[in-house]
């Protein structure tokens, strides 16, 4: 009976058993590999795992076959959106919302991916809409943040950052972004306040201790403490862009303590070249893990 295949599949992939969720897709699409719903089951799964080529093949045969899959849309925008690529996330997000425009969450994705391009007044209506319908829908006034931050609207930034954080306090995302606001409004303290939640949060986020090192620098006596944070943040950053900001800050401290040999030191490690990069100003994504 292939639809309760399929419903098992599902059960197994809410409870994280992906393995015995894939076997039952499999099984399905054996004897039917024309099952948008199996094809899309696996798709899921394979967007778990990080093999992106694998689901946009498997949501562009989807759509070959079922050409208003919502579905596919919603993966297909996902995985682009997820690769830094938002211009080829946006018309699948558009054909989504424009199939079900009542889901929610096929505006939000459209907005998210109208900020990414700077199609500010667009986004804002739709995000606007949905606060309006729905205050407390998941990163909705996340995103709403995002658009007054990337405007130089910090007020406005704060209080959508603030609404996101109130809704969903373990959403360290949202906190961090609002730390940053809250830093750059000159409310140092409540800063603070932030990104320790931040590393309390998402210790393995090597933003968070990084910038919670840098609003210690500004506070008398804090230097022990912003020292520990710089080399935590160190131990965690993976890339050339964080690594440079971890030694920059780390150049700080010595400095202070009056050890030029070693803030040259750090200095150096911060001009020397490593790969990769990363978005050191404000965390952006779609998910609150």
């Amino acid at each position: 009976m292939p639809q309760a295949r399929l419903m098992l599949g599902t059960a197994y992939t809410e409870l994280g058993r992906r393995g015995e969720a894939k076997a039952q897709f499999d099984l399905v699409l054996k004897d039917d590999p024309r099952s948008v719903q199996a094809l899309i089951g696996v798709a899921n799964l394979l967007m778990q795992d990080g093999r992106n080529e694998d689901v946009v093949a498997l949501c562009k045969r989807t759509l070959s076959l079922d050409g208003r899959n919502t579905q596919a849309y919603m993966l297909l925008g996902e995985v682009y959106a997820g690769s830094g690529r938002p211009a080829e996330a946006l018309p699948a997000f558009e054909k989504a919302a424009e199939i079900q425009p009542k889901l929610t969450q096929n505006r939000l994705n459209l907005a998210g991916a109208l900020v990414e391009l700077k199609q500010y007044p667009r986004a804002e209506t739709l995000l606007t809409e949905i606060v309006h319908e729905y205050p407390r829908f998941p990163l909705a006034q996340f995103n709403l943040g995002l658009l007054y931050d990337e405007q130089g609207r910090p007020a406005e930034a704060r209080v959508a950052y603030e609404a996101e954080v109130a809704a969903w306090p373990r959403h360290f995302r949202a906190r961090f972004n609002l730390g940053k606001v809250l830093f750059a409004m000159g409310e140092r303290r409540a800063s603070l306040e932030q990104m320790r939640e931040v590393v309390r949060l998402a210790p393995e986020l090597p933003e968070g201790h990084l910038f919670l090192a840098r609003g210690l620098l500004h506070e008398a006596g804090s230097l022990d403490e912003a020292q520990a944070e710089v080399e935590k943040g160190l131990s965690v950053a993976r890339t050339a862009e964080l690594r440079t900001l971890g030694w920059l800050l780390m150049a700080d401290v010595w400095t202070r303590r009056g050890r030029p040999d070693k803030a040259n030191e750090a200095l150096s490690r911060a001009r020397s070249p490593a790969p990769g990069s990363t978005n050191t100003g404000r965390v952006h994504g779609t998910s609150m893990d």
